[in-house]
């Protein structure tokens, strides 16, 4: 028992200071809720979570090993809860957000929506507020979610996608179908 409250104190200690940053809490907690296990989440001191609920998530991130070897400050108590530092969440986090985008950012879509209509009920208005200071964390979700990288790639798709119309227009008018050619480059240029 003494064991255990020792070893929170140290990861309570360990925390202090530039680790605690807002926007990486919120983003691993919110990445850890979108899994559905019940006691997903992380605090500024950490995460104390079932052993099981870990494991599952560890299972499908693809990490190997015990959920205590996420972090050298990690331990499982007595009641069977792994304790750990929020650096050993995020690395959690980040690997459940790679192997599972869709995963994430559905769960940050549904969000973001839950909480963009609430705040038009009446006397609900400081939701909005709230949103607003999700937004970093949720980007930040997002950016270990692959969201920028497939963004990027939709835009290079786009691209490609937009130079073969227009090529097949140029190739129309070259061929003596000048009207759905002009329609076609129309089109493309938003007419």
């Amino acid at each position: 028992m003494l064991r255990d409250e020792e070893r929170s104190r140290r990861i309570e200690e360990y925390s202090r200071g530039p680790r605690a940053d807002h926007a990486i809490v919120e983003a691993v907690s919110s990445i850890l809720e979108s899994t559905g296990e019940p006691s997903a989440g992380a605090a500024p001191g950490g995460l104390e979570m079932p052993e099981g609920e870990l494991e599952r998530i560890m299972r499908r991130a693809g990490v190997d090993g015990d959920p205590a070897s996420l972090h050298y400050l990690a331990f499982r108590n007595r009641r069977g809860d792994v304790e750990m530092p929020l650096d050993g969440a995020e690395t959690l986090a980040r690997a459940f957000a790679a192997a599972e985008p869709e995963t994430v950012l559905m769960y940050l879509a549904d969000r973001k929506s839950q909480l963009k209509h609430q705040g038009y009920r009446p006397g609900d208005h400081f939701v909005h507020d709230l949103l607003r200071q999700y937004m970093p964390s949720w980007a930040v979700a997002r950016q270990w979610a692959g969201f920028d990288q497939e963004v990027e790639q939709l835009r290079k798709e786009i691209g490609r996608l937009r130079g073969l119309v227009s090529s097949a227009a140029y190739e129309l008018r070259d061929a003596g179908v000048e009207s759905k050619s002009r329609r076609l480059l129309r089109a493309l240029d938003g007419g």
